[in-house]
């Protein structure tokens, strides 16, 4: 009876060291497409096992999301009138901080173009007539 305790008790601790676990911590910032920061963006993540998380911007555009399940995410940012970010794969640790920034992209006002590398250029291409038959020897 004594050795049948001792397995239990020995496989107690062992299992109970298996499943114990700490949480984690996302943080991170919100900004524009023009570096600005976002304040009031909404954060949402997104995990298996009904796991979900919010939290919203600061005036910084700053924000942190404690207590944490570890675990892999999906995540969020959205502010009305300025645009939303997604990321996947936000792998959560326990006992560490995961840092996430997300940069708002509006549909309606898409990041500014890259600024042209030089002054000159090329096109190339084929110019059609109405009847889209190519015309040889057009000039543009």
């Amino acid at each position: 009876m004594k050795k049948l305790l001792a397995v239990v008790f020995t496989l107690t601790l062992l299992t109970s060291g298996a499943f114990a676990q700490g949480f984690g911590t996302v943080s991170g910032t919100v900004h524009d497409t023009l570096a600005n920061p976002v304040r009031g963006a909404s954060i949402e993540l997104m995990g298996l096992g009904r796991h979900f998380y919010h939290a919203q911007s600061d005036s910084i555009g700053a924000f942190a999301i404690s207590n944490v399940t570890p675990g892999l995410y999906f995540g969020v940012a959205l502010k009305m009138m300025v645009g939303h970010d997604e990321q996947d794969s936000i792998l959560v640790v326990a006992d560490q901080n995961t840092v996430v920034d997300f940069v708002l992209v509006s549909e309606h006002n898409p990041p500014p173009p890259p600024p042209p590398v030089g002054d000159t250029g090329w096109v190339s291409g084929i110019v059609l007539d109405t009847l889209n038959t190519p015309v040889s020897g057009a000039s543009i």
